[in-house]
């Protein structure tokens, strides 16, 4: 959904990279310039919104920094955070247990790994109001990180958000906002996406406000479908 518009340039330097990162393979070069180069291919995937490719990326990353190619403990840092946040909104509990193990007492000194280990505990503890904030303060480019799952999210808070206001209304912006905290500009555009995807229903005479009784009705049929027929999402 947080992919950025305009994919040109992005398919050119990814491919790019990709023949180098080729060529160290074959090569079986592993060092610091390789590290640089996964790096920048990773951060390059999140900006534009390539989650395969930035999995792909920082794992590989994992495996160079364990073998000691390192250039910046503050980066690994960078990179653990990312791990952490990227691997909790998988879902994956039995990796995320794992990642935590691997967390050390350096780490936990870096900001970025604290606010990550911060957004994990908001985020599989369902403290939606607390894991915006913590995303609204993210360093670095851990905004983006979150993005790639936005769709997810969007699907697990949702209907959690409206099922405490049934059969009352419910106002459009407060679920928008929840959904799709802080001002991305093109977060207009991924609402649009959303809304029509979930069938809301709005309350007969007023478009500010949503009838929460029949918008999670909509969604729960929505999720039914998809259940049924995956080509559906």
């Amino acid at each position: 959904w947080y992919q950025r518009r305009v994919h040109g340039p992005y398919h050119y330097l990814c491919h790019q990279l990709k023949s180098i990162r080729q060529d160290l393979t074959v090569q079986r070069i592993n060092n610091l310039f390789t590290v640089e180069v996964y790096e920048t291919a990773a951060r390059l995937a999140l900006q534009y919104g390539d989650s395969p490719e930035f999995n792909q990326c920082q794992a590989n990353l994992k495996t160079l920094y364990q073998q000691g190619f390192v250039s910046s403990p503050r980066v690994v840092a960078e990179f653990r955070a990312y791990r952490l946040i990227y691997t909790a909104l998988t879902e994956a509990q039995d990796e995320l247990n794992r990642e935590l193990e691997e967390v050390t007492p350096e780490d936990l000194a870096c900001e970025e790994v604290q606010h990550a280990m911060q957004a994990v505990h908001a985020w599989v503890n369902y403290n939606y109001v607390k894991f915006n904030k913590l995303y609204l303060k993210a360093p670095n480019m851990g905004r983006e990180c979150v993005n790639l799952f936005r769709r997810q999210i969007c699907d697990r808070i949702y209907p959690r958000l409206l099922k405490p206001y049934r059969p009352t209304t419910v106002p459009i912006s407060f679920v928008k906002q929840t959904l799709f905290p802080g001002d991305d500009p093109v977060q207009d555009d991924v609402w649009s996406e959303f809304a029509a995807r979930v069938q809301l229903v709005l309350v007969k005479g007023n478009s500010q406000e949503l009838d929460s009784k029949q918008s999670f009705a909509s969604f729960q049929k929505m999720i039914e479908e998809i259940s049924h027929n995956p080509g559906f999402a």
